[in-house]
């Protein structure tokens, strides 16, 4: 299967970049930009909360190409194994993405903005100390 970038409109259309349709719509091409909104909400949340997990993330890091390289996979390795560690744990129960962390849309279709989107550090520092926590037991 071929990959794709997902855009917005300021991005020109090209064979790898997805960009939703403007103008008059028909249904076929309304589904296709609510399926491509979907997509970009999803991965702009799983960067913004690998960012906010792993500050490392939030400026250039300085090293090797070696270096940043296993930087980057130890950090979605790490961001991975929280995720699936708390697949079955009830939402309301969760530490590494709690609810209401991340981006979400209600059933009324109104977009919700995540609290990685302005998480403070007294609240980074928490989490990072509950998931020590966990890691220990």
């Amino acid at each position: 299967m071929p990959f794709y970038f997902v855009g917005d409109n300021a991005y020109p259309t090209s064979q790898h970049m997805a960009t939703p349709f403007k103008g008059e719509l028909r249904d076929e091409e309304m589904l296709y930009n609510y399926r491509l909104s979907r997509a970009r909400r999803i991965v702009e949340n799983a960067f913004g909360i690998l960012s906010a997990r792993f500050r490392i993330r939030r400026r250039a890091i300085e090293g090797s190409q070696t270096l940043v390289r296993s930087i980057i996979l130890a950090c979605l390795a790490l961001h991975n194994m929280h995720l699936q560690d708390e697949e079955s744990v009830p939402p309301k129960r969760k530490k590494y993405v709690p609810y209401g962390y991340a981006d979400y849309v209600r059933e009324d279709g109104t977009y919700i903005y995540g609290r990685w989107r302005n998480e403070n550090k007294t609240e980074e520092s928490t989490v990072f100390q509950k998931l020590c926590r966990q890691v220990q037991e």
